[in-house]
């Protein structure tokens, strides 16, 4: 399925749950003043694993899969219980499998987006591996689940951290590690005025250098 599409079928999917007034992460929840949705960290994180392996040269049988199981990587987060708690600021950590009517659901968006046999088990493996376990539910169901190509773990779990990150001086440490197995470094640039449009020219020029010069923005 080509991107695009498998992009508005995860969007609209995402807002008929209401996940678009979900939280993803409780570091972002509406106290601190800044927060960032289910429906946006699960879409995000799904398009830079896209690029990522892409870029990675990830074979091309495993990008559809790859995407849907980033999408649906924090699903367990959708659960009321969870939700109740993050807007409480309670920072434990859910459940990362869904189980009970959470994982039936799971199942069924598995199906509104097209997957079967294969590439269903390859999305199931990249939600649930993508992360370290929570639970002892968590760690029986990943021992369970099968392994993936490591090159395509390494791209799910570095999709997520990147859509998780504070700021650049979190680019450190498990993102450079990675990506330097695959003979690749991540650089950043910094502004130190926001002003808007321009600040957006600034950004442009830069990316434009860096494809210039060789570089992947």
């Amino acid at each position: 399925m080509p991107l695009e599409e498998l992009f508005y079928k995860a969007l609209e999917a995402g807002y008929r749950r209401g996940w678009h007034k979900l939280l993803a992460k409780y570091a972002r929840a509406p106290a601190t003043g800044r927060y960032q949705s289910l429906l946006h960290h699960s879409i995000n994180t799904a398009l830079t694993g896209w690029r990522l392996a892409k870029l990675l040269g990830v074979e091309e049988k495993y990008l559809e899969p790859l995407f849907v199981g980033l999408f649906l990587h924090d699903y367990a987060k959708s659960a009321k219980e969870y939700q109740e708690r993050v807007t409480r600021g309670w920072p434990t950590p859910p459940e990362k499998i869904p189980r009970g009517q959470l994982a039936e659901d799971f199942e069924k968006l598995l199906d509104e987006l097209g997957l079967k046999d294969w590439s269903r088990g390859i999305a199931r493996r990249v939600a649930y591996l993508n992360e370290a376990p929570s639970t002892p539910f968590d760690y029986a169901e990943m021992l369970s689940a099968g392994p993936l190509p490591e090159k395509l773990l390494d791209v799910a779990v570095l999709a997520d951290v990147l859509n998780s990150i504070r700021g650049y001086w979190e680019l450190g440490g498990r993102v450079s590690k990675i990506l330097g197995k695959y003979g690749f470094r991540i650089a950043y640039h910094q502004v130190s005025i926001i002003r808007g449009v321009v600040t957006q020219l600034v950004h442009r020029a830069v990316e434009e250098a860096m494809r210039d010069k060789g570089y992947e923005p």
